[in-house]
């Protein structure tokens, strides 16, 4: 499922949802109207403070990355 969508259907509902942005990357990985400045990055003018998570549009994907403060990155795993 895409979360775009599932979003897109929870607000035209009437149900809060979190503060969130969409990335687009390019075929190279680069990211369009993305900066990371020390605590913050800013994706489409939205500015998120670290530490925050970041995940794949497909719900189903489960490559998620915990972005914190000072350019740390950690990938979250699934507890088996």
């Amino acid at each position: 499922m895409d979360r775009r969508k599932v979003y897109e259907i929870l607000t035209h509902h009437g149900v809060e949802v979190p503060k969130y942005a969409v990335a687009t990357h390019t075929k190279d990985g680069n990211i369009f109207n993305f900066s990371e400045v020390d605590d913050t990055v800013e994706v489409n003018g939205v500015v998120f403070h670290k530490p925050f998570v970041e995940k794949p549009v497909s719900a189903e994907d489960h490559n998620i990355i915990h972005l914190l403060p000072l350019g740390l990155r950690r990938r979250l795993t699934e507890a088996v």
